[in-house]
C-alpha cells in the first residue's frame, strides 16, 4: 500500500488500515522513529468503566473512592516503621 505526503505534511491512511486497527476521524496515533523508519501506533485512551468490557471475564467491582483511600492509608501504615 502507498499513501503521498501533502505539502503540509499530512497523509492518509488507507481504508483497509483504518478498518483493521477500528481508526477512527480525531483518533490519535503515536509516531516513532526505528532504525530509519516511521512507525505509527494507535494511542489509546480508555475511560475507567470501559476496561471491564475490554476484559469480559474480569468481574472486578470497583469500591469507590472512600475505600479506596482507606486501602492506602491502611497499606501507608504498615510501611511505616515502627
Amino acid at each position: 500500500m502507498k499513501t503521498t505526503l501533502t505539502s503540509k505534511g499530512q497523509l492518509t491512511l488507507p481504508k483497509v488500515v483504518r478498518e483493521a486497527l477500528g481508526l477512527r476521524a480525531g483518533d490519535e496515533l503515536v509516531v516513532r522513529l526505528e532504525e530509519g523508519r516511521i512507525v505509527l501506533l494507535p494511542h489509546h485512551r480508555y475511560r475507567a468503566r470501559d476496561l471491564l468490557e475490554l476484559i469480559p471475564e474480569a468481574k472486578v467491582r470497583y469500591p469507590g473512592l472512600d475505600e479506596e483511600q482507606q486501602a492506602l492509608v491502611r497499606a501507608l501504615a504498615e510501611k511505616e516503621p515502627q
